[in-house]
């Protein structure tokens, strides 16, 4: 029965792409997981509750497809799970949906500013946000790092930022052969 609910629910244009099989198999993972920690009443309200879960299942590889169509698999990368070896990675990884050629312009020239802007912070305050935002360690990792406790280090990288801030206040100060209006 849920796999003729299924079938008859999704969208003509996606039926190469989206399987009921797979989409029930993902719904039987779903409610048995869940089973233990509610309270079913009767035949006809398991029988709701899993059509709620298929209508779920359906909706979400959906959404799924949009947004890998849009370039993007919708999933948020911790940072500190990057490991990104440079301001560019980072930066890159901000604007990767819209990998246009202005945009990779606007990726240099950002880039270009943010390191000069790191550039001109105080050795202490640089090397804790390089550690925390750019190599993406966690707090008590970039302590252990630099010797610290992750007090100070949390007092270096808010000390940085803010000086980050005020550096990058006035871009045309880093973005040398742009035309700025």
């Amino acid at each position: 029965m849920l796999r003729k609910y299924l079938e008859r629910r999704i969208p003509s244009r996606l039926r190469s792409l989206i399987s009921a099989d797979d989409l029930l198999q993902e719904v039987w993972i779903d409610a048995f997981r869940v089973l233990p920690t509610i309270s079913i009443s009767g035949p006809s309200g398991a029988q709701r509750w899993l059509l709620t879960l298929c209508r779920r299942q359906l909706i979400n590889s959906i959404r799924h497809l949009q947004r890998l169509k849009r370039g993007g698999d919708g999933t948020n990368v911790p940072l500190n799970a990057r490991k990104s070896t440079s301001v560019r990675d980072v930066l890159v990884s901000l604007v990767a949906s819209t990998r246009t050629p202005s945009s990779m312009v606007g990726v240099t020239e950002a880039t270009d500013a943010v390191t000069a802007a790191i550039s001109e912070l105080p050795p202490l305050c640089r090397q804790a946000i390089w550690l925390r935002f750019i190599a993406g360690y966690p707090l008590p990792e970039v302590g252990r790092r630099m010797n610290r406790s992750t007090n100070s280090v949390r007092a270096l990288i808010f000390r940085g930022l803010r000086q980050l801030k005020t550096n990058l206040g006035n871009p045309s100060k880093y973005l040398t052969g742009a035309s700025h209006r």
